[in-house]
């Protein structure tokens, strides 16, 4: 075993039902960026959680880099080398996104469209999802490298791939209520966050985290910017924080509505779901939403 694979093993929740000469029954599901992947594996049937790895990545500001260390985990980690699953979802962490309206998307202008928003390369190979609730359309963009060399690690599995945004936005749709809601998600040196009224999205971002100061400095920034109500409009939170962590109690110093939020309404059941609390690996667990 290698013993310096370029990523750290950080947590580890597994089934004892999993079995891995039943690989085609399973739903490999993957989220990965340039500090950070996790791993899950659930049944095809009834959506049991049966695997949840949540790895972290040596600090990087280079795409090669990066690309190198998710290919070093590719390699290195036994499951992740098997071909035959019974469905396979690749979501991405990276800035290079947009959303539009669905009636405005045109396959040919794509390119165009994201080169808007994002630093493109030619070789950057374009990608979408569409939410059916909302009508809104996530154009994003990975290394074309990558996107053959994982066709070329799954070649007899068609990948479903996705932009993380993609699966925060279509989890949140799946448990809205229609209120006045600001969804927060933590994730590691960013917080995403997402303003939903009725049945419409009205605000997506995510902003990098330098100080524990940009927390509030960014949520204020959209209760301004949507003229959300502070003291009614609800403010839930997702992510590596807990309840009762000092995070999470200095942020409701400023804002007295916050709590943590639940699952996305997917279908996952399972006696290990009771080691995850609530409001964590959102991301992920919404992931099969965008198929």
């Amino acid at each position: 075993m290698d013993r310096n694979p370029g990523h750290k093993l950080v947590r580890r929740i597994k089934d004892n039902l999993f079995n891995e000469e039943e690989l085609d029954l399973y739903n490999l599901s993957v989220m990965a960026g340039s500090n950070d992947f996790q791993l899950m594996v659930t049944s095809g049937k009834e959506g049991r959680l049966l695997l949840l790895e949540d790895h972290v990545f040596p600090e990087s500001n280079n795409v090669t880099q990066d690309f190198r260390a998710l290919r070093h985990l590719f390699d290195f980690h036994q499951l992740l080398q098997a071909g035959f699953w019974k469905t396979i979802s690749i979501g991405f962490k990276n800035q290079k996104y947009t959303q539009i309206p669905a009636a405005l998307f045109e396959e040919t202008g794509a390119y165009d469209i994201l080169s808007l928003n994002a630093v493109l390369e030619k070789s950057d190979k374009i990608l979408w999802n569409e939410s059916v609730k909302t009508g809104i359309k996530t154009i994003f963009a990975i290394p074309d490298s990558v996107y053959s060399w994982l066709g070329s690690y799954y070649p007899n599995r068609e990948i479903h791939f996705s932009h993380q945004s993609a699966a925060l936005i279509a989890g949140v749709e799946s448990v809205h209520n229609g209120e006045e809601t600001i969804y927060a998600f933590i994730d590691r040196f960013r917080l995403h966050l997402l303003a939903m009224s009725g049945t419409s999205l009205k605000l997506y971002n995510q902003f990098q985290i330098k100080t524990f100061s940009d927390y509030t400095r960014y949520l204020m920034l959209v209760f301004n910017q949507m003229g959300f109500n502070r003291e009614s409009c609800k403010v839930l939170l997702h992510g590596f924080v807990g309840k009762d962590s000092p995070h999470f109690q200095e942020l409701r110093k400023y804002i007295r509505t916050l709590e943590t939020g639940n699952r996305p309404d997917v279908t996952l059941t399972g006696t290990v779901l009771a080691e995850v609390q609530e409001h964590q690996f959102f991301d992920i667990f919404a992931l099969p939403l965008t198929r």
